[in-house]
């Protein structure tokens, strides 16, 4: 299950609920140290709060993860895209950069 909340000038928040499925794949480009990777996710079964209403969603996120020598510690760059859909067809997309820092037992 996923839920993403997106709040716009003007409007209230939105909060999506998600009912979801997905797949990851990753490639070392230096071995150890910097990998590669994609990750694709369909909703399935959702909710949107305003309007109330049934909703479906997807994404997509790529980008890069560097594992930093003799620290337990990973940095990842993204490039993120996610569409939720609502049964009367209008949509809301959002996209955007992120950086991350994971400390990794």
């Amino acid at each position: 299950m996923s839920s993403r909340r997106f709040v716009t000038s003007g409007l209230s928040d939105r909060r999506w609920l998600f009912w979801t499925g997905g797949l990851s794949a990753r490639g070392g480009i230096f071995p150890g140290r910097l990998d590669s990777f994609a990750e694709l996710w369909q909703g399935f079964s959702g909710t949107l709060n305003r309007p109330a209403a049934s909703a479906s969603g997807r994404g997509v996120e790529l980008g890069l993860e560097a594992t930093l020598p003799k620290r337990p510690v990973r940095l990842r760059l993204s490039y993120r895209v996610e569409q939720g859909r609502l049964a009367d067809g209008r949509r809301d997309t959002v996209e955007g950069f992120g950086v991350a820092a994971r400390y990794v037992f």
